[in-house]
C-alpha cells in the first residue's frame, strides 16, 4: 500500500504523470478481471474534473452499474462541465 500511495503522490506533479496514474489506477481492475465504472465526483481547486472508480468482482457489472446509477441519481456532477467547456463546444460546431 505504501508503494501505491507513493506512486499516486508522484502522479500529481505533471500532466503526463497524471495521465499515467489514470492508467495505473485502472490497470489493476483489468489485470484481475474485475468490472469497474468511473464516475465524476466534482472538480479540484483548478476546476479539473475528479472521478471515482467503483470496482466489483468479475461478472458483477449489473451491480456496479446499479451503484453508479444510484450515485448519479443523488448527485448532479455528471451534468456539470469544467470552466471553458462551452468554448470548446463552439469551436467544434
Amino acid at each position: 500500500m505504501a508503494a501505491l500511495s507513493h506512486r499516486l503522490g508522484a502522479c500529481l506533479n505533471s500532466t503526463f504523470e497524471t495521465q499515467q496514474c489514470y492508467v495505473y489506477g485502472a490497470r489493476f481492475a483489468n489485470l484481475l478481471n474485475l468490472c469497474s465504472v468511473a464516475l465524476p465526483i466534482g472538480f479540484d481547486e483548478k476546476r479539473m474534473p475528479v472521478s471515482m472508480q467503483i470496482v466489483g468482482r468479475a461478472f458483477a457489472e449489473p451491480l456496479i452499474l446499479r451503484i453508479g446509477h444510484a450515485y448519479q441519481q443523488d448527485s448532479d456532477w455528471h451534468r456539470q462541465r469544467p470552466a471553458g467547456w462551452d468554448l470548446a463546444d463552439k469551436a467544434v460546431a
